[in-house]
Protein backbone atom coordinates (compact mmCIF):
# COMPACT_ATOMS: atom_id res chain seq x y z
CA UNK A 1 0.00 0.00 0.00
CA UNK A 2 1.47 3.58 -0.78
CA UNK A 3 2.31 5.78 1.70
CA UNK A 4 -1.27 8.31 0.44
CA UNK A 5 -3.28 5.27 0.52
CA UNK A 6 -1.66 4.20 3.81
CA UNK A 7 -2.46 8.07 5.00
CA UNK A 8 -5.83 8.11 3.66
CA UNK A 9 -6.89 5.50 5.37
CA UNK A 10 -6.35 6.06 8.56
CA UNK A 11 -7.54 9.71 8.41
CA UNK A 12 -10.86 7.88 7.36
CA UNK A 13 -10.71 6.05 9.93
CA UNK A 14 -11.58 8.61 12.13
CA UNK A 15 -14.65 8.84 10.56
CA UNK A 16 -16.31 6.13 12.60
CA UNK A 17 -15.01 8.07 16.05
CA UNK A 18 -16.93 11.45 14.59
CA UNK A 19 -20.40 10.33 13.03
CA UNK A 20 -20.17 12.27 10.08
CA UNK A 21 -22.13 12.41 6.83
CA UNK A 22 -24.83 14.47 4.10
CA UNK A 23 -26.02 15.93 1.27
CA UNK A 24 -24.67 18.90 -0.21
CA UNK A 25 -27.90 21.32 0.82
CA UNK A 26 -27.01 20.19 4.64
CA UNK A 27 -26.79 23.06 6.94
CA UNK A 28 -26.59 23.60 10.49
CA UNK A 29 -29.56 26.76 9.58
CA UNK A 30 -32.05 23.65 8.63
CA UNK A 31 -32.24 21.83 11.64
CA UNK A 32 -28.61 19.71 10.77
CA UNK A 33 -26.76 18.44 13.62
CA UNK A 34 -23.29 19.70 13.11
CA UNK A 35 -19.55 18.73 14.63
CA UNK A 36 -16.24 20.18 14.49
CA UNK A 37 -13.24 19.45 15.67
CA UNK A 38 -9.20 17.94 16.04
CA UNK A 39 -8.77 14.27 15.28
CA UNK A 40 -5.57 11.54 15.25
CA UNK A 41 -5.75 8.30 14.41
CA UNK A 42 -3.11 5.63 14.81
CA UNK A 43 -3.42 2.31 12.85
CA UNK A 44 -0.75 -0.40 12.30
CA UNK A 45 0.74 -1.72 9.00
CA UNK A 46 1.01 -4.81 7.74
CA UNK A 47 4.43 -4.85 9.51
CA UNK A 48 2.78 -3.82 12.38
CA UNK A 49 4.31 -0.24 12.55
CA UNK A 50 1.92 2.20 13.77
CA UNK A 51 0.90 4.89 11.34
CA UNK A 52 -0.43 8.21 12.65
CA UNK A 53 -2.18 10.79 11.40
CA UNK A 54 -4.62 14.39 12.07
CA UNK A 55 -6.29 16.73 11.30
CA UNK A 56 -9.77 18.11 11.41
CA UNK A 57 -13.24 17.50 10.34
CA UNK A 58 -16.62 18.85 9.93
CA UNK A 59 -19.78 16.40 10.54
CA UNK A 60 -23.22 17.48 9.34
CA UNK A 61 -26.14 15.14 9.74
CA UNK A 62 -29.85 15.17 9.54
CA UNK A 63 -32.10 12.46 9.56
CA UNK A 64 -30.57 9.71 6.95
CA UNK A 65 -28.81 12.64 5.35
CA UNK A 66 -24.94 13.40 6.08
CA UNK A 67 -21.50 15.02 5.57
CA UNK A 68 -17.96 13.91 6.47
CA UNK A 69 -15.61 16.19 5.53
CA UNK A 70 -11.92 15.02 6.62
CA UNK A 71 -8.86 18.06 6.63
CA UNK A 72 -5.39 17.96 6.64
CA UNK A 73 -3.31 19.63 9.33
CA UNK A 74 -2.46 22.36 6.70
CA UNK A 75 -6.50 23.12 5.52
CA UNK A 76 -6.42 20.72 2.44
CA UNK A 77 -9.31 18.37 2.21
CA UNK A 78 -8.62 15.20 2.27
CA UNK A 79 -11.68 13.27 1.58
CA UNK A 80 -15.80 13.77 1.92
CA UNK A 81 -17.81 11.63 2.22
CA UNK A 82 -22.01 12.15 1.20
CA UNK A 83 -24.83 9.88 1.94
CA UNK A 84 -28.95 9.96 2.11
CA UNK A 85 -31.39 7.14 2.38
CA UNK A 86 -29.93 4.35 -0.12
CA UNK A 87 -27.26 6.30 -1.34
CA UNK A 88 -24.10 7.40 -0.68
CA UNK A 89 -20.61 8.98 -2.68
CA UNK A 90 -17.04 9.40 -1.41
CA UNK A 91 -14.63 11.60 -2.81
CA UNK A 92 -10.73 11.51 -2.42
CA UNK A 93 -8.28 13.72 -3.51
CA UNK A 94 -8.29 13.77 -7.77
CA UNK A 95 -9.67 10.27 -8.23
CA UNK A 96 -13.13 9.51 -9.30
CA UNK A 97 -16.00 9.58 -6.83
CA UNK A 98 -17.28 5.91 -5.65
CA UNK A 99 -20.72 5.68 -5.19
CA UNK A 100 -22.68 2.94 -3.03
CA UNK A 101 -25.68 2.02 -1.46
CA UNK A 102 -24.39 3.17 2.08
CA UNK A 103 -20.90 5.14 3.13
CA UNK A 104 -19.61 2.00 5.21
CA UNK A 105 -19.60 0.50 1.93
CA UNK A 106 -18.60 3.05 -0.28
CA UNK A 107 -15.13 3.51 2.32
CA UNK A 108 -14.79 -0.64 2.13
CA UNK A 109 -14.90 0.09 -1.46
CA UNK A 110 -12.28 2.74 -1.35
CA UNK A 111 -9.73 1.44 1.22
CA UNK A 112 -10.69 -1.91 2.09
CA UNK A 113 -12.03 -1.44 5.78
CA UNK A 114 -15.32 -1.00 6.67
CA UNK A 115 -15.65 1.66 9.17
CA UNK A 116 -19.30 2.16 11.10
CA UNK A 117 -19.49 6.11 9.75
CA UNK A 118 -23.96 5.72 11.17
CA UNK A 119 -23.34 5.22 14.39
CA UNK A 120 -20.70 8.31 14.34
CA UNK A 121 -23.30 10.72 15.70
CA UNK A 122 -25.06 8.24 18.23
CA UNK A 123 -21.34 7.59 19.76
CA UNK A 124 -21.11 11.77 20.65
CA UNK A 125 -24.58 12.06 21.75
CA UNK A 126 -25.83 8.79 23.35
CA UNK A 127 -24.07 8.98 26.76
CA UNK A 128 -26.23 10.87 29.12
CA UNK A 129 -23.18 12.62 30.64
CA UNK A 130 -23.53 15.44 33.66
CA UNK A 131 -21.15 18.29 31.64
CA UNK A 132 -19.64 18.67 35.46
CA UNK A 133 -18.88 15.46 35.71
CA UNK A 134 -14.78 14.03 35.92
CA UNK A 135 -15.86 10.71 35.17
CA UNK A 136 -15.59 9.17 31.54
CA UNK A 137 -18.93 7.18 30.00
CA UNK A 138 -17.23 4.09 28.42
CA UNK A 139 -19.69 1.28 25.76
CA UNK A 140 -18.63 -1.31 23.30
CA UNK A 141 -20.49 -1.43 19.47
CA UNK A 142 -19.64 -3.86 16.57
CA UNK A 143 -16.49 -4.22 18.05
CA UNK A 144 -15.12 -0.90 18.77
CA UNK A 145 -14.64 0.38 22.85
CA UNK A 146 -15.71 3.85 22.96
CA UNK A 147 -15.29 6.29 25.59
CA UNK A 148 -16.88 9.68 25.95
CA UNK A 149 -15.83 12.39 28.68
CA UNK A 150 -17.18 15.74 28.47
CA UNK A 151 -14.48 18.64 28.13
CA UNK A 152 -17.54 21.95 28.10
CA UNK A 153 -20.78 22.45 27.73
CA UNK A 154 -20.52 21.59 23.80
CA UNK A 155 -17.34 19.77 23.36
CA UNK A 156 -16.51 16.14 23.92
CA UNK A 157 -13.57 14.07 23.84
CA UNK A 158 -14.07 10.83 22.65
CA UNK A 159 -11.36 8.10 22.09
CA UNK A 160 -12.06 5.23 20.17
CA UNK A 161 -10.27 2.00 20.18
CA UNK A 162 -11.01 -1.65 17.65
CA UNK A 163 -8.51 -3.85 19.15
CA UNK A 164 -9.29 -6.66 16.49
CA UNK A 165 -7.48 -4.43 13.80
CA UNK A 166 -5.51 -2.14 16.23
CA UNK A 167 -7.10 1.16 15.15
CA UNK A 168 -7.16 3.76 18.00
CA UNK A 169 -8.94 7.31 17.04
CA UNK A 170 -9.01 10.39 19.43
CA UNK A 171 -11.40 12.77 18.42
CA UNK A 172 -11.96 16.27 20.49
CA UNK A 173 -15.51 17.34 19.08
CA UNK A 174 -17.82 20.51 18.93
CA UNK A 175 -21.32 20.77 18.58
CA UNK A 176 -21.94 24.07 16.76
CA UNK A 177 -25.92 25.37 17.29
Amino acid sequence: MNRYRALLKYLLLTLFAVGLAGCSSLDSRDGASRYEGRFSASIPDASGAFQNASGSFTFLEKNETGRLTLTSSVGIRIAEIDWNEGSSTIRIGNREPIEAAEPESALSEALGIRIPVKRFSSWLTRAPIDQNASEAFTFEEDGWVVNVRQRSENTRLVTANQPELGIRVRLLATQEF
